[in-house]
C-alpha cells in the first residue's frame, strides 16, 4: 500500500474515533440532565434542604417514611436531617404494631414537636403538638396521674406483652392512658420472661412511678410499694 493511502486510512480512523467520542458525550448529557417539570426522580441535582434553625414547633410538613423501627419511624420532610415520629405519636390511642400504621415509602403529614441536641421530634397527630401554630385541640392529659406517683394501686388491663415488659391501660377521673410496666417492675426479684408473668387481657393492679408530661409517657409498676420506695 502506498504512503498516501496509509495516511488516508489513518485520517479516516482518527475521524471515526472523534465522532464516536462526541456521540458518547451527547448520550451522557441526555441521561444526566434533570427532568424539567417531572417528579425529578432521575435528576442528579441535589435539592435544597431546610436547616434545623428554620424549624418551629407546630409547623406542618408533608414527608416520606424513610425508615420503620419498633419504636417509631424516620421521616424525610425536606430538612437537612430526618425527623423521628415516636410510636406514641403515630395516632391517638395505643399502637400495638407499628407496621399496621405506616409503611416504608408512604407519604405522611407531620408536625414539628420539638428540636433539640441535633434531633427533630415529629408527630402525626396535630393535637399532640405542644405550643406553636395557634389554637389546637387538647393533647393527651397525663396530669391526673401525677398525684398517684408512689401512691395507691389502680386497676388496669394488659393490652400487649413485649420482651421488655407489658403495656397496661389505666383510667383515672375519665382519662384513659396506656403505660409501660418494664420487665424489671413486673414482680419481685428478677423476671426473665415477661410472657410468663402476664398475658394480654389480664386485669392487674399497678402503681404509677413516673409521669413524663413532655414525652407523653406513663411509667407503671406491679411491684410492691415498699420495694419501689427503696429505689
Amino acid at each position: 500500500m502506498s504512503a498516501p493511502a496509509i495516511h488516508g486510512t489513518r485520517r479516516i480512523r482518527l475521524l471515526s474515533l472523534c465522532l464516536m467520542a462526541t456521540a458518547c458525550q451527547l448520550i451522557t448529557q441526555v441521561f444526566v440532565m434533570p427532568l424539567s417539570g417531572s417528579s425529578g426522580r432521575l435528576s442528579t441535582m441535589p435539592r435544597s434542604a431546610m436547616s434545623m434553625d428554620q424549624l418551629e414547633v407546630g409547623q406542618k410538613y408533608e414527608g416520606t417514611v424513610e425508615g420503620v423501627r419498633p419504636f417509631g419511624v424516620f421521616v424525610d420532610f425536606g430538612c437537612e436531617s430526618n425527623g423521628m415520629v415516636h410510636i406514641s405519636q403515630l395516632r391517638d390511642g395505643f399502637v400495638d404494631n407499628i407496621d399496621d400504621e405506616v409503611q416504608l415509602g408512604q407519604t405522611v403529614e407531620v408536625w414539628v414537636k420539638g428540636v433539640s441536641n441535633g434531633k427533630i421530634d415529629l408527630t402525626m397527630v396535630e393535637s399532640k403538638v405542644q405550643g406553636g401554630g395557634g389554637s389546637r385541640p387538647k393533647a393527651d392529659d397525663l396530669s391526673v396521674f401525677e398525684p398517684l406517683i408512689g401512691g395507691e394501686q389502680i386497676t388496669g388491663t394488659v393490652k400487649s406483652v413485649k420482651p421488655f415488659g407489658a403495656f397496661v391501660e389505666v383510667e383515672v377521673d375519665g382519662e384513659v392512658a396506656s403505660g409501660l410496666v418494664h420487665i424489671s417492675r413486673l414482680g419481685n426479684g428478677f423476671v426473665e420472661d415477661a410472657y410468663s408473668v402476664v398475658s394480654e387481657g389480664d386485669e392487674v393492679q399497678v402503681t404509677v412511678w413516673d409521669v413524663d408530661m413532655d414525652g407523653g409517657k406513663l411509667g407503671l409498676s406491679m411491684r410492691p410499694e415498699e420495694e419501689d420506695e427503696e429505689e
